[in-house]
């Protein structure tokens, strides 16, 4: 009787609650908005924090996991010089605009477009303000290029050619009466570099020289590899650059790999003064492995002395007899002022001089130890009189997370002097520290810079962790203008107790992108991207003068955006994924989503960037590389508002995509027939999974072809939105081809890099090809591009090894690296990223549209399993328009036991869970429960029956 009793309850209660089974009963209110947190913004910039602490740790983590994308398989390294090479190879293809007929009329009938950002620059080791005109500004980008201002910073435009070496290490103006017009550039960056991977150092072309006030630079040739021969020459690394100031002494410094190189006739012709000659030598040196000094640096004091410092260990921590610190009245003879305290093995040092009192000279120097040490000279010749100060144990060392000085290793390195007041000096880390006694004594130093001196992780106001260079405004001293990882700052006065900073990002795109992402919606201008050191930021407007708007700090990994940009998907390095609803540009929800459990092995854990997708059809469910296998959520929306920890909410492991070896480090699914899995690894093999929407297929079908380069890096996989048998594969390794085609869902496969390989097995020069989208046409062909290592390439015909490639947008993009592109197939669009000049887009005419999802005529919910359940049961739900659910568990008395769902869903299928337990996460007994599905004025509900 009790048992009878309860049934007839439950029933009653199904249809009180508005359905039984699948019934639906409309009621008269409405879903109502979830609460919003009114301390949203500080809670997630709280659980932000740990993982912006360890962004500043990864440079190497961030260049070997490039190293690992980019090396030859053969050597398992990346060639040396290869950056380079490839761009000049890559400049000889023909060219997209300079084709004719029906292809010019299917590729150039709408114009690329900047995207920007605006608002947000990247690595800057190089800043100038130019001495004839204080609102003239030149500035460099690592893999961005040179940039000028004519306003003072208020806009920017760029005299890098854009088929030229976009990567700027150095900067200097020759500052003599009547040369002021002359400036020189220097290339080649050792430490540091993203663009083209951590192997091997990003290679540079020698030194570049403007005679025309920086508007157009053209490479010096003696400096230039391609008449230096094959990877011999020290100009390919160029750490500093100096002018001397006397009009009569016609002298120009390079601090190169190596040595101190000097020219008397403006750069047409060198000598190495200091160090080693590794230049016009009888049998070239492969600087690979060359015995020479891996870091330098030159300077000029006021009165025309000339300092340098060289490492004692090269590039393979080998001692360096020639290391050390040396000054030199004539620039040919050189005495080495090392002293005996200074630390046997030393790595980088730099070095800054005393405008107003050229004899104060500080040496700022890592490795073994931190070491700061002060000259001071005075006399010359025989009556030259020295004091040494040893500044080490003031250097600051703030307790905390961020506080202590940091140099990572020599990657963010600087010491400057206030141009006015020798006492007031500069050094830089990861922050800016400003001292008022030359650092002779401690906490005498203020913190101005990098993160917020609140020692909290976020940014300084308008600045930026990790600095690179800063210049004084020669009317007035105080004014000065910093360089960072960020882009660009200026303050009016330097010398505050807290500096006011105002960003010069005012269109200097410089910006180095991994990611970008797009939001499915026709017509629609959101995008979103990570960036390198910068974070995640959003875009609402098609402008490019618009600002993007923050979302996520640290190393910006991968993005995705749902339809109508309800949701944006951030990431962190090591695929720490948020979820976060934006409204008019506030934060209005977040949660963490990544999956508990998954990428635990360390030698098979997530990569640095590391890739998730959603599934084009049902935008509520993600598929995650998760080191040796792929993780599929069926419904993120789930995960509760204001979650930090990882989360085991409806994610499940894809059995049948284990790996015994590598990472997966690509994935793809179908639209058109949907669920069809893709995936590729870091050590070249390919799958795929039928049916990925479903649980426990025992394996995924491996696709090989003995064409793929073994140990090769899959680093995309392109799927035909039309078709799911059509794919592109790529290999993003120098030194293998590049690009494979299959036609029948992998069944076999056709190479079709075609002329981006200098040699039909891939050898060569050829440029790294880093991405691809298959574009549907309306008369039943397909657009291809890819991006890569040397810009962005398109072709409309795969035919084997004669596939011709062209370039694209030669005049804008030019040959910067392109790591990722996203095509939209409801409107057409294709939105291209790159590491170092920002974002582009573009409106391909005449591409086949693709409708939208269908969604079911009225809300339904099929049959719960497991059914009973003991530990948590699944309950899957059809809903036929987007909008705001809510799902909550009921007990047989009509009592509200759980809010399991409230956010926003889309239209089609998906599932919620439920783990049996209360609001308070206490278990519920056994019994038998209704869960309700709402959304609008539309219920739905079904019983679930907990046994344990």
């Amino acid at each position: 009787m009790p048992q009878i009793r309860n049934f007839l309850i439950v029933f009653i209660l199904l249809n009180l609650l508005g359905a039984c089974d699948t019934s639906v009963e409309s009621v008269s209110t409405t879903v109502p908005a979830p609460p919003v947190a009114a301390d949203l913004e500080e809670r997630f910039a709280a659980i932000q924090r740990p993982s912006l602490e360890g962004s500043r740790e990864n440079v190497q983590a961030r260049l070997g996991y490039e190293a690992a994308m980019l090396a030859d398989p053969a050597t398992g390294t990346i060639p040396q010089g290869i950056g380079q090479r490839a761009n000049r190879f890559a400049s000889q293809l023909p060219v997209a605009a300079d084709q004719s007929g029906k292809w010019q009329a299917r590729t150039q009938a709408t114009e690329w477009t900047e995207r920007g950002p605006y608002n947000i620059g990247g690595r800057t080791r190089g800043v100038a303000i130019d001495v004839s005109n204080e609102d003239v500004l030149i500035a460099g980008g690592v893999s961005g290029g040179i940039w000028k201002s004519n306003d003072s910073g208020r806009n920017w435009f760029k005299a890098t050619d854009p088929l030229s070496l976009h990567n700027v290490t150095a900067l200097a103006q020759d500052k003599r009466p009547g040369k002021t017009n002359i400036w020189y550039h220097g290339s080649g960056e050792l430490v540091g570099n993203t663009a083209r991977g951590g192997g091997a150092p990003f290679r540079g072309d020698g030194l570049f020289k403007s005679v025309d006030g920086g508007d157009t630079w053209e490479p010096l040739p003696a400096t230039a590899e391609g008449i230096r021969g094959s990877f011999n020459s020290q100009f390919q690394y160029i750490w500093n650059i100096a002018v001397h100031p006397d009009p009569l002494r016609d002298e120009l410094y390079v601090a190169a790999f190596g040595g101190i190189l000097r020219s008397t006739d403006e750069g047409n012709t060198w000598s190495v003064v200091l160090g080693d000659a590794l230049v016009d030598i009888a049998d070239p040196v492969d600087l690979n492995n060359a015995n020479a000094a891996f870091f330098t640096d030159v300077t000029i004091a006021t009165d025309g002395v000339i300092y340098a410092a060289l490492s004692s260990l090269d590039g393979r921590f080998r001692d360096v007899e020639a290391g050390g610190l040396y000054r030199s009245e004539d620039g040919i003879n050189w005495e080495e002022i090392t002293p005996g305290s200074f630390p046997v093995r030393h790595t980088r040092t730099v070095i800054a001089t005393s405008p107003s009192d050229p004899g104060q000279v500080w040496f700022l120097s890592e490795g073994e130890s931190l070491v700061l040490l002060k000259y001071t000279f005075s006399g010359s010749g025989p009556d030259l009189t020295r004091t040494l100060q040893n500044l080490t144990l003031n250097i600051p060392e703030r307790e905390g997370t961020v506080g202590e000085f940091d140099t990572q290793g020599s990657y963010n390195m600087l010491v400057k002097v206030h141009p006015a007041n020798p006492d007031i000096v500069f050094l830089g880390g990861i922050n800016l520290f400003r001292s008022t006694d030359g650092f002779r004594s401690q906490n005498t130093d203020i913190w101005i810079g990098g993160y917020a001196a609140a020692d909290d992780l976020s940014p300084y106001t308008n600045h930026h962790p990790d600095q690179h260079g800063m210049d004084f405004y020669p009317s007035n001293p105080d004014r000065v203008i910093s360089s960072h990882d960020g882009g660009l700052s200026r303050t009016d006065n330097i010398q505050a107790t807290r500096v006011n900073w105002q960003s010069l990002n005012n269109g200097y795109r410089t910006s180095q992108f991994y990611s970008i992402a797009v939001d499915p919606t026709a017509g629609s201008p959101v995008i979103a991207g990570g960036m390198q050191d910068n974070g995640t930021y959003m875009a609402t407007s098609l402008s490019e003068l618009s600002n993007w708007s923050r979302l996520l700090g640290g190393d910006g990994a991968y993005t995705a955006i749902t339809r109508d940009a309800t949701y944006v998907y951030v990431s962190f390095q090591f695929s720490e994924i948020y979820r976060l609803e934006v409204e008019d540009g506030s934060l209005r929800s977040f949660a963490r989503v990544d999956p508990d459990g998954a990428a635990a092995n360390d030698d098979q854990g997530y990569l640095f960037v590391n890739p998730y997708i959603l599934d084009p059809i049902q935008q509520n469910r993600m598929y995650l590389a998760a080191g040796n296998a792929v993780w599929r959520n069926d419904n993120l929306s789930q995960v509760a508002y204001n979650n930090v920890e990882r989360t085991s909410v409806n994610w499940t492991e894809l059995r049948g995509t284990r790996i015994n070896r590598g990472q997966i480090c690509a994935l793809n699914v179908s639209r058109v027939p949907a669920d069809v899995l893709y995936f590729g690894t870091t050590t070249g093999q390919l799958f795929k999974l039928e049916d990925a929407d479903v649980n426990n297929i025992d394996r995924a079908l491996s696709l090989q072809s003995l064409q793929f380069p073994t140990g090769g890096y899959v680093s995309h996989i392109a799927v035909d939105p039309l078709d799911a048998n059509h794919i592109l594969v790529v290999f993003s390794n120098y030194g293998v081809i590049s690009l494979f085609t299959s036609r029948n869902g992998g069944e076999s496969f056709t190479a079709v890099s075609g002329n981006l390989e200098e040699n039909p097995d891939g050898t060569g020069n050829g440029p790294s090809v880093r991405w691809a989208e298959i574009i549907p046409m309306e008369d039943g062909s397909r657009l291809y591009y890819v991006g890569t290592g040397s810009g962005l390439f398109v072709t409309d015909n795969l035919n084997g090894s004669a596939t011709e490639w062209l370039a694209e947008s030669t005049d804008l993009i030019g040959n910067v690296v392109v790591p990722m592109i996203r095509y939209r197939d409801s409107d057409g669009t294709v939105v291209v990223a790159t590491h170092g000049n920002g974002v582009y887009s573009r409106e391909i005419d005449g591409a086949a549209l693709l409708p939208g999802a269908e969604a079911a005529p009225a809300i339904t919910m099929g049959a719960p399993y497991p059914q009973p359940f003991s530990t948590e049961v699944t309950i899957p739900f059809n809903l036929p328009r987007e909008g705001l659910a809510r799902a909550r568990i009921y007990d047989y008395t009509g009592r509200v036991i759980k809010t399991i769902l409230w956010s926003n869903q889309f239209a089609g299928p998906a599932v919620v869970s439920w783990d049996g337990t209360n609001g308070n996460n206490v278990p519920m007994p056994e019994g038998v429960y209704i869960c309700r599905m709402e959304l609008g004025d539309e219920t739905v509900a079904r019983q679930v029956i907990l046994q344990r």
